[in-house]
């Protein structure tokens, strides 16, 4: 959760604003608040009260439910998206496991067309799927489906779980600048030790998998998922 919050942000060089789908236990959300840079937080979250148990996990979501940065939306996130006229440096798609019934949708094609059209030119996508309880092919077709519309993809794996980092244009990682975020925050240098298990920035690295080349042919050949046929 922290790791989805902080790698978007790392890979744009000047983010202003965010969208984040998906409240959950807001660490997300309080990650992205610790990037001095993001001025606008906007959240999309379905169920008021998701947002409202924020109290109960203060100790690790940095009190995101109170951040002045923060705008909460509820509403669907589809639905949002379709009718928002607003554009995003980062969007960050943290919703549950694919396949349940109602979250596929988050993941379909219709989703990543619009995703691209939400999202600024230089802008960041970022995916959080988790892989336990998926079938690999079901993993090839999110994968193949975030690659048609943002050709650039670098994955990274925490635990059980796997972040999608997609673009249109070629990505750099300036490892220099994680340093200096981080170490610029002492809250941060905290989760990096304690939930990255890193004494130094650097350490971020050690999760990277792979990036385009790898996950086009690792997702060549997969299905395809539609509104129409999820």
């Amino acid at each position: 959760q922290l790791t989805v919050g902080w790698l978007p942000a790392f890979f744009h060089p000047n983010p202003k604003n965010a969208l984040v789908i998906g409240y959950g236990s807001g660490v997300t959300v309080g990650a992205v608040t610790s990037i001095q840079e993001i001025e606008d937080i906007d959240c999309v979250e379905i169920e008021s009260a998701v947002y409202g148990a924020g109290p109960w996990f203060s100790d690790i979501n940095r009190k995101s439910y109170e951040n002045p940065k923060v705008h909460l939306i509820y509403n669907d996130a589809r639905n949002y998206m379709n009718m928002t006229r607003k554009q995003y440096d980062i969007i960050i798609s943290e919703p549950s496991n694919p396949w349940i019934a109602g979250v596929a949708s988050l993941f379909t094609s219709e989703f990543y067309d619009r995703a691209v059209e939400v999202l600024k030119p230089d802008g960041v996508f970022a995916q959080w799927i988790q892989l336990y309880e998926l079938d690999p092919e079901d993993l090839r077709m999110v994968l193949y489906e975030v690659q048609r519309k943002f050709p650039e993809m670098s994955l990274w794996v925490t635990d059980s779980d796997l972040i999608i980092i997609a673009t249109r244009q070629k990505q750099k990682l300036d490892v220099a600048r994680i340093a200096q975020i981080v170490k610029s925050d002492p809250s941060m240098i905290r989760d990096f030790r304690e939930f990255l298990h890193s004494e130094t920035p650097e350490g971020l690295l050690a999760y990277y998998v792979m990036s385009t080349e790898a996950v086009s042919k690792f997702a060549s050949n997969a299905r395809r998922n539609t509104d129409d046929h999820p």
